[in-house]
């Protein structure tokens, strides 16, 4: 499944088919969060906007319409903490940054309606630090369901190098570039402290199987290193790399900084875990294809 949304977001026409099967699996025990990112490779690949409903089958007509009600909720949920930031008091020196789920939304999907976010960070340039953490590790360890808003703490002298901007709702955003995104994807799915909910390490393998030719491990190292979270990444990569194999062409498990019995007992565990989470997550549609509440 994720070679297949990969080589879709790659622009491989052969790939469609594949995904489209992946899509008709909606009737079966496949969780919402995956089915949608299939969704969103069948549009990738066959260049159709997410509101066309037309000239579709009906499996794919239902996938635009839940793309179309994602992206009109995260959209509105994008304006409201565009309000909640002119509010603020503060001598912001660029846009905020996307960090959470908005940043894998715009910067691995490059569309709001793959998935309605529930993982909403935002880092404001110059931001009043006082005791609070940054939005840097809101992005790593925080809790779905609130917005987090914070200074960039690390992030802050790397801003220009690893993040693009974008305009949205009447905003200029800064979205994180691939290297960063899968940083920070990696530290979430790596660290012990991080919430399962909502999962990344479907993301994160979408993303490296989608830019392993184009991201280095040196640069996403080399940028855990200047934000301090080398151990999280280096154990979020091992295990992305234990539920597939084939990445160490990529990166060979060797080159990461993990203790041996971590590398070969605890780390395949974890990788076990959650495939087994997955596989038996709660079907994405009912038999008439209605959403599951």
């Amino acid at each position: 499944m994720i070679a297949s949304l990969a080589a879709g977001f790659k622009g491989d026409p052969v790939a469609l088919e594949r995904i489209r099967e992946l899509c008709r699996a909606r009737r079966r025990d496949v969780a919402s969060d995956f089915f949608l990112t299939a969704a969103m490779s069948v549009v990738q690949v066959s260049a159709c906007s997410p509101e066309c409903t037309t000239n579709c089958d009906c499996e794919f007509s239902h996938i635009c319409r839940q793309m179309a009600s994602h992206a009109a909720e995260n959209l509105a949920e994008m304006a409201r903490i565009s309000r909640e930031l002119t509010l603020l008091d503060n001598d912001a020196e660029g846009a905020p940054m996307l960090l959470g789920e908005a940043a894998v939304l715009l910067g691995l999907y490059r569309s709001l309606g793959a998935f309605r976010a529930r993982l909403w960070v935002v880092g404001v340039p110059g931001h009043d630090q006082g005791s609070q953490r940054s939005a840097t590790v809101d992005a790593v360890v925080g809790n779905s369901g609130q917005v987090r808003i914070g200074h960039l703490g690390g992030l802050q002298g790397l801003v220009e190098q690893v993040t693009v901007e974008v305009d949205l709702v009447g905003r200029r955003w800064r979205v994180p570039r691939r290297e960063l995104l899968t940083v920070l994807l990696a530290a979430r799915v790596g660290d012990p402290d991080s919430t399962p909910l909502p999962p990344m390490w479907v993301h994160l393998a979408v993303a490296l199987e989608a830019w392993r030719d184009n991201v280095r491990y040196d640069q996403v190292s080399e940028i855990a290193e200047r934000l301090g979270l080398a151990p999280q990444v280096h154990r979020g990569l091992a295990v992305t790399l234990a539920i597939m194999p084939h990445l160490r062409a990529w990166l060979p498990m060797r080159r990461l900084k993990i203790p041996l019995w971590e590398r070969t007992i605890t780390l395949p565990l974890a990788a076990k875990r959650l495939l087994d989470d997955a596989l038996e997550a709660s079907p994405a549609f009912g038999p008439e294809g209605e959403d599951q509440p």
